[in-house]
């Protein structure tokens, strides 16, 4: 089914205020905000798109129009949310940008890991435009906080450390679990048992979804795992190791976008300093269990090369959406709530400019 889009899509006006606003905007309109973001990525793109994404769009646009005239979805769309702990705040904001397009319950499946699982679910139960400021009102409450480090007359509050209960209450108190056993597509978080093999979890399981997305975030060293019934206790999704959480025997689709909380250009740390840090802060842990942490980026493009190169034969259109080298540096534990509003408004201009870009939809 062939589709020609003629009229501009609705974004909510609660993102046009959010970005007006914070651009020194006194007005919401559409055509005011597109031009002040489409000014600013030409300038510094702070978003790349690679690989089939206008064909990835056009068939989730396709999957829209289905879903509104009551009709079977046409296209198997998967879409894959990266870990990155604070970094998913990205993730967030480009859900909250799909959103507001209108560009819901077109997926046949979303797996996210980590950071990426309370987005995903504000996202599949309608309340994206609720997510982004919860997952900084996280930040403020203390989920993610330091704890000092060095004697007590010049000690320093620089270990990163996460209150996992505190976040698991936060969650189970936000999330409409009605709602998201009615999304039409499975939704699933990665975690990962000590061993370091992987768990992939329905999210509408009895009510679990909180504990799960919990499980998938309970980073080692940073707080302790969590305990879920019939697995033990479990850990942080990227601990399996696997950035994209992609297997072949999930369920075939024809259509995967990924959205990247960061962009695994790897610097001199990532090199040398991230497999000593791994090797001393997990000297107990097993092998595979260290392996998996050691080589994530490794991993991360053996999976990407692997789906471009299906992307490539025909068999699938693969995309991905992740931060450019100009977007600005955030840690995975990072505390500075200003900072991560600031990720947030530049990840929300970035997608809207990629969306309108499209020209498979013909908004221009």
């Amino acid at each position: 089914m062939a589709l020609v889009y003629n009229q501009p899509p609705v974004v909510s006006n609660k993102i046009h205020h959010s970005i007006a606003k914070r651009a020194g905007r006194s007005t919401v309109s559409s055509s005011a905000v597109l031009s002040c973001t489409l000014t600013q990525q030409k300038e510094a793109p702070m978003l790349r798109a690679i690989g089939a994404y206008k064909e990835v769009f056009a068939r989730a646009y396709e999957n829209k129009a289905a879903r509104e005239a009551r009709q079977a979805l046409p296209h198997k769309i998967k879409l894959y949310g990266t870990g990155g702990g604070s970094r998913c705040v990205r993730i967030a904001a480009m859900l909250e940008v799909l959103a507001g397009f209108e560009l819901i319950n077109i997926f046949s499946e979303i797996d996210a890991i980590s950071g990426a699982g309370g987005p995903a679910v504000g996202y599949a139960t309608g309340y994206a435009d609720k997510t982004l400021a919860l997952f900084i009102e996280l930040v403020k409450r203390g989920v993610i906080y330091r704890e000092p480090f060095g004697w007590k007359q010049i000690s320093i509050k620089v270990v990163p450390k996460i209150n996992i209960e505190l976040y698991e209450k936060i969650l189970s108190a936000n999330i409409d679990n009605e709602r998201l056993v009615a999304y039409p597509g499975e939704i699933h978080v990665i975690a990962a048992r000590r061993d370091g093999s992987r768990v992939r979890l329905n999210l509408k399981d009895d009510n679990s979804a909180a504990k799960y997305i919990a499980a998938s975030s309970a980073l080692p060293y940073a707080c302790d795992g969590v305990d879920v019934a019939n697995y033990g206790k479990l850990y942080d999704g990227l601990c399996a190791g696997r950035v994209i959480p992609h297997e072949d025997n999930d369920g075939g689709a024809d259509n995967i976008l990924v959205l990247q909380s960061h962009s695994h250009i790897n610097s001199l740390f990532d090199t040398y300093g991230w497999p000593l840090l791994i090797d001393n802060a997990f000297k107990t842990w097993p092998d595979e269990f260290k392996n998996n942490l050691r080589n994530l980026d490794d991993e991360f493009k053996k999976t990407d090369g692997y789906l471009q190169r299906l992307s490539e034969g025909g068999t699938i259109n693969y995309a991905r959406i992740a931060p450019s080298e100009k977007a600005l540096n955030i840690g995975p534990l990072e505390t500075d709530h200003e900072l991560l509003e600031k990720v947030a408004d530049e990840t929300r201009c970035a997608m809207r400019d990629l969306l309108v870009a499209c020209k498979s939809a013909r908004w221009i």
